[in-house]
């Protein structure tokens, strides 16, 4: 059961990373088809400004694709916080269900 969460879990993160690839491509070619340039995934100040301060991300010269492909990436964004929690519960629940099962295994005996 223990593998078979962390497999679970390499399985989520995999798939976010995917997808957050693709989005950030999507954005990088609406922002090239309206000639502006977008380096997400070169450039430092950009992901820090992705994970602190997402809104920022948007600036008033995007076009009309280039913002709506940034909103994507902003909902992938929200969907990997509650990934996040959802995870760390899980671990908690675990942990919490191990402890338990000790307990009551040291109290048959």
């Amino acid at each position: 059961m223990f593998f078979g969460g962390r497999l679970l879990g390499v399985i989520v993160i995999v798939v976010e990373w995917i997808n957050y690839i693709q989005a950030a491509k999507r954005v990088r070619a609406a922002a090239r088809a309206e000639g502006q340039h977008w380096p997400f995934t070169r450039d430092g100040t950009i992901l820090i400004r992705f994970v602190y301060m997402p809104n920022s991300l948007l600036d008033q010269t995007d076009g009309t694709k280039t913002r709506a492909a940034k909103l994507d990436l902003l909902r992938l964004r929200k969907r990997m916080w509650k990934v996040i929690g959802l995870g760390v519960g899980l671990l908690a629940l675990g942990f919490c269900a191990a402890v338990v099962g000790e307990i009551l295994k040291q109290g048959a005996s």
